[in-house]
Formats: structure tokens, C-alpha cells, sequence
């Protein structure tokens, strides 16, 4: 049932079922990697991907496609001030920018912790499957141990709602409720859309599992949840713990089991260990092996090349949370974003999933198995109480100041405004605003900078929460401009000095048109590109796919052109035309972007710190000929009833 041998990879639980397509998703998070989501448009459109733990390369074109056709029916919802900065700037997170919404919980001081996907998959004939991802991580590299819980099930005809599936559609529905900024009209529809669907949705429980159902902590204020009594037996798992927590836990006569970090453990009391009939720690052996390629923390970054900030390991270990209670000969099992703490249960934005069953299938017993068959018993070592040091009050105390001063840049109605620059038409001048004028009240000892992702933590500029604007940016490349802003809170005492790093995702005010294309333009450095690209939108199976990937080439436009012939292209337009001729759209859309360019050398060519500088002024990507046998193509396919020929197929 649990077997720390069966692994799966978040882009694979992703992945559409056989003869389906990727329509739209909500996902939740508490905190995010910039280019961990980049990830996911990945994985939607079904295109072959290494793995979840290495970041996609900005120059493949297989990302490329994958991010412009589903970036769009994304929509990501993640707590206030937990973006992290990415290691590198990639200019596809333009595509992205839109579907990013900061959110905080109903009740101050507590946090939006939910991890949680749906998913809406279009089938033949006019049919949709859903897919419910329940998770115990966040959207980022972070490597543990955790788990995945995956519901999928058709949305059914019925009029009525499945009275099981309530929790599930108002906890998405809330969802843009908590946003601290405007959400997208796009993404309510989308929330709207999946909220109402959901509720009709016939989930089909997991294997060894009768039943499910949905708990959402944290969303009224007013109600309040407990596990249920009634068990002989009981198995908690959560990576974090309180005492408080740990002594409210239904009473089990066949005993509780404890399973956490041994640092969390080391931190309780004898009397509250006394609850438990075991208690275990992550063995050394299950700790995953270090990769050659670990991202930057996302709370820490050096921003003077003198001044070495204090770097904290990725997390690693235990990170999954489980609740298991024998009842008779039935068992109850909950996974989900919360932990065994106080504030998960009377405050945080929490979501779990509740699976029913048989005992003797995925009751306490079943699920830790016996040691040396495979089973989690494998992974676990029994805790030996420790002397644990004293608390460190003055970390504690730094710590919680550094995350309300986050909390506060967060929660402004911080904007960028950006107007023409002085340079020429390649300039934007970029600041900082806040239209709030009440100043942001600081302690003496705290500083706070800012900068756009885009460019390097050195080009942070300091902010001042009082006067006409918040920082300035200078004047910015259309390339380089990025509504992602990156905030660094410094804390300096005589006794000690600390940081934290996080990113906003900001409106922009005087935004320039054509940041996209100019995305595109930059990607797309040669005829050869273009031709690899629009392969690869009419590609219909992964030799294809990889067909396509492999004949980028650098030709100018005339032995483009004979690439364009040699390689059948107009084979495959035909091809398409009479077999699915609604992948057309994709291919009209990639076309009208291209004419709608900018010239070359005005708005393609603009330099900045992510800019190239490459002269692309003299290459035109459009081989000659192409419009000869596009516009017929098009014009059959408008009359086969393809839909609105501006359409990106997704109607």
C-alpha cells in the first residue's frame, strides 16, 4: 500500500491519461521555486522529461511549447512572501507571470500551507477526467521523503453534487478570496470552472481503499476539527511537532506510534513521549544522496560578494504527514499539508485527503510492515532520547522578527510603474511604488532592498518606505522587466546578523506591449528554430517529437528552406490538416506572433543583463515560400470548422 520502493515523480502524476489532453489546473503551495513550475507545463503536455529533480533548460524547444500552449490554463496559488529567488533567471517565467497568485490566510499570524493539484483533462467525444493530486511538498527541488495521494475519477452528467466532493469544491472556490493583490479575470473563470465541476466528479478511491473524503483546515475561522475517537491503534508521521498536538491525539488502547525528525523529537518531553508506545526517526539510510546540482537555498542569498550569508541546507529527511487509526476492523488513513502542530489545526490553510478501508489492507500494521520485507519499517530506527541543547532564544527571536518584516513587505500594495526611458525605445524606466503612503515602520536595526529577479542581486537597490516611490530600478530592457521582484530583509545587532530572500509577484503599471514575443523572438535565433518548433506543434508521437527536437539548425532562410522540404514539414501540415486539423490553431497562433513583431533591432534586439546582444536585426525566422502553402492549408482548415482562426485551441 505504502512501498518506499514504488516511487513516482511529481511530473509523472501530472501526465494526461491515455487519450486525454492537459485543459487547465489549480494548484496550491506553500512555498515555490520559479523554476520548478517551469516544470509543469512540462509534464501537461506530455512531452518526455529526465526528472522533477533537474531544472529544464530555457533553450529547449520542447519547454518552449509546452510552457506557451499551457501557461495560460495555469492557475498557482502560493503563501505571500515565499516565492524563492531562482538560482538563474529564465525569460520563459514571462509566460508564467500571469498565473502566480500570492495569497494569506483568513487569520493573521498563521500561514497558507495547502498543497494541492486539480487538474481537468478533455477526452474523445466531448468527455473530461479530473485529477486530484494531494501532496505533502511544495512546489520546489526540495529532495525527502514525502508522499502523493492521487484521486482521478470522470465528471458525470448528474445534476446533483456528490455531497463528498463539497469540501473539496469550496476550498477551491475560497482560493481566490485569499489573494493579497488582483487576481487575473482568467484565472477566476478557471477556479470557477473547476470549483463547480469538481463537486460532480466520480473519484474512484486508490487500490486497498473503500472510500474518501476531503477535510479543509483554516478556511473558517469559525469551525474546528479533531480526529475522531474510537481507535485501538494509531501511527502519526509529521516532520514537525508540538507538545500540545501530540497530548490531544485520540487515546488508542493497542498504543500510538510516533514517527518525525529526530531533531522534533529530541524537543519533547518525557510525559509527552510516555504517550506514545513507539516512537521512531528517519534512518541514516534513507537519506537521499546529494546531488551535483542542488538550487540556492530560497531563504538565503549573499548580496555583497564581501559578506557571506548564512546558507541553510535544502531539506532533506522525513517531510510527509500521515494519520492512521485502527478502528475495529476498518482503518482511517489522512495525508495532506498538515502537520502534528497547533497552528495546522487552529489557523493555517491546510487541506488533507481521508481514504477508508479494510485494516488488514492499509490499517497501522500493514502500513509500517515488517522490518526487513520493504515496507516503511525499513526506513526507521527507534528514538533514543537525547540531551538536547538549550533553546536558542536570540535565534528564535531573530528568526520571528525576519518573517514579520516579511510578512509586512508581503502584504503591501507594492507595484512597479514603468514609463519610456531616455536611451531609446530599448529603455523602460522601472520603480518601485506603493500607493499606500503610511509608511512601512521598520526597526532601526532592519534594511530592506529589492531588485527584479532578472537581474543580479548586486544591482539590489535599498527601499524607503516613505515619499513618491519605494525604489528605483533605472531604466530595464523589455527583456529584462519581470514583475517578479526579489526582496532582501537584513537584520544587524551588535551580537549577531541575519537575512531571509524572498520574491513578489507584482502588477505593472505602463507595461510596454510585446514581452512575449520578444521571448519568443530571442528563443527562436534562427529559421532552423522556427521549423523545429512548428514540427514539433504537429508532432503526434514521441519519435516525432524527438524528430523534431533534434533538427534545430542554425541555416539562413534559403537552406532553411530546403530543411523545410527535406525534413517534411508540408507533409506533416497535410498530414495534420485531415487527421486533426484543430492543431492548426497552435500553429496560426505561433504565425500572427511572428508577423506582429517588432522589427529587429527595436524591441528583439534590446540588451539588458538576460539579454544575449546578438544581432538578430538581418534574420528573418519566416522561410520564403512558407506563406505559399500556409495560407491554403489554413483556409481548408477554417472550413473544416476549426473554430476562430485567432483561437490557441483550447476552446
Amino acid at each position: 500500500m505504502l512501498d518506499p520502493r514504488e516511487r513516482q515523480l511529481l511530473l509523472e502524476a501530472l501526465r494526461p491519461p491515455p487519450g486525454h489532453c492537459f485543459d487547465r489546473a489549480v494548484g496550491t503551495t506553500f512555498s515555490l521555486e520559479p523554476t520548478a513550475l517551469l516544470a509543469v507545463p512540462l509534464a501537461l503536455a506530455a512531452f518526455d522529461a529526465n526528472s522533477e529533480e533537474h531544472a529544464p533548460h530555457d533553450d529547449s524547444l520542447a519547454l518552449l511549447e509546452a510552457v506557451r500552449r499551457n501557461a495560460s490554463h495555469l492557475s498557482l496559488f502560493c503563501q505571500a512572501g515565499r516565492i524563492a529567488v531562482p538560482a538563474k533567471y529564465r525569460s520563459l517565467l514571462t509566460y508564467l507571470e500571469r498565473s502566480v497568485v500570492e495569497v494569506t490566510p483568513p487569520r493573521a499570524q498563521f500561514v497558507f500551507h495547502p498543497k494541492v493539484w486539480l487538474v481537468r483533462y478533455s477526452g474523445a467525444t466531448d468527455t473530461v477526467t479530473y485529477r486530484l493530486l494531494c501532496l505533502t511538498r511544495n512546489l520546489t527541488f526540495d529532495r525527502s521523503w514525502d508522499t502523493v495521494l492521487t484521486l482521478e475519477g470522470p465528471l458525470t452528467k448528474r445534476t446533483n453534487a456528490f455531497p463528498v466532493n463539497h469540501p473539496l469544491g469550496d476550498f477551491t472556490a475560497a482560493l481566490p478570496q485569499l489573494a493579497v493583490r488582483e487576481v487575473p479575470q482568467r484565472v477566476r473563470r478557471d477556479v470557477e470552472l473547476i470549483a463547480a465541476e469538481v463537486r460532480r466528479v466520480a473519484f474512484e478511491p486508490p487500490t486497498d481503499f473503500d472510500s474518501y473524503g476531503f477535510v479543509a483546515l483554516g478556511l473558517d475561522t469559525r469551525k474546528s476539527w479533531s480526529f475522531p475517537g474510537g481507535n485501538s491503534k494509531g501511527l502519526v508521521v509529521s516532520p514537525f511537532l508540538t507538545a500540545e498536538t501530540l497530548q490531544h491525539l485520540p487515546d488508542c488502547p493497542g498504543g500510538l506510534t510516533l514517527v518525525s525528525r529526530l531533531e522534533a523529537l529530541s524537543e519533547l518531553s518525557a510525559p509527552v513521549l510516555a504517550r506514545f508506545a513507539a516512537c521512531y526517526a528517519l534512518s541514516e539510510m534513507a537519506e537521499p544522496e546529494p546531488s551535483d546540482d542542488e538550487t540556492t537555498p530560497a531563504d538565503t542569498l549573499s548580496l555583497d560578494a564581501d559578506q557571506t550569508a548564512a546558507v541553510a541546507a535544502p531539506l532533506s529527511g522525513l517531510h510527509a504527514k500521515l494519520f492512521v487509526f485502527d478502528q475495529g476492523r476498518k482503518a482511517r488513513l489522512w495525508s495532506g499539508s498538515a502537520n502534528a502542530t497547533w497552528r495546522a489545526f487552529h489557523g493555517n490553510v491546510e487541506f488533507l485527503v481521508e481514504l477508508r478501508g479494510s485494516r488488514a489492507r492499509c490499517g497501522v500494521d500493514k502500513l509500517l510492515g515488517e522490518a526487513g520485507k520493504g515496507g516503511l519499517a525499513d526506513l526507521l530506527e527507534e528514538f533514543q532520547p537525547l540531551d538536547a541543547p538549550p533553546p536558542d532564544e536570540a535565534a528564535a527571536k531573530l528568526a520571528r522578527l525576519l518573517d514579520e518584516v516579511r510578512t509586512a513587505v508581503a502584504a503591501r500594495p507594492l507595484r512597479l510603474s514603468v514609463t519610456p526611458g531616455v536611451t531609446g525605445p530599448a529603455g523602460w524606466h522601472v520603480r518601485l511604488v506603493c500607493p499606500e503612503k503610511t509608511p512601512l515602520e521598520l526597526e532601526p536595526e532592519v534594511t530592506v532592498a529589492a531588485w527584479p529577479i532578472s537581474l543580479s542581486a548586486e544591482r539590489a537597490t535599498p527601499c524607503q518606505w516613505s515619499g513618491d516611490f519605494v525604489a528605483d530600478f533605472g531604466e530595464l530592457s523589455l527583456e529584462a522587466l519581470t514583475p517578479f521582484v526579489a526582496f532582501a530583509v537584513h537584520v544587524q545587532t551588535p551580537e549577531t546578523s541575519d537575512q531571509i530572500v524572498f520574491v513578489v509577484n507584482l502588477p505593472i503599471d505602463g507595461e510596454p506591449a510585446g514581452r512575449e514575443a520578444q521571448v519568443l523572438r530571442q528563443m527562436l535565433r534562427h529559421p532552423g528554430d522556427l521549423i523545429a518548433l512548428l514540427l514539433l506543434l504537429l508532432a503526434e508521437d514521441e519519435l516525432a517529437i524527438l524528430d523534431a527536437l533534434s533538427g534545430s539548425t542554425e541555416a539562413g532562410p534559403a537552406s532553411a528552406w530546403q530543411a523545410f522540404g527535406g525534413r517534411g514539414l508540408l507533409e506533416a501540415l497535410v498530414r495534420i490538416l485531415a487527421r486533426d486539423p484543430a492543431k492548426l490553431r497552435a500553429v496560426k497562433r505561433l504565425i500572427d506572433e511572428l508577423r506582429q513583431m517588432q522589427p529587429a533591432g527595436e524591441a528583439a534586439v534590446a540588451t539588458g543583463e538576460s539579454g544575449t546582444g546578438d544581432d538578430l536585426e538581418s534574420i528573418s525566422l519566416i522561410p520564403p515560400g512558407f506563406e505559399q502553402i500556409w495560407q491554403p492549408i489554413w483556409q481548408t482548415a477554417c472550413e473544416l470548422g476549426v473554430g476562430d482562426p485567432g483561437s490557441d485551441g483550447h476552446d
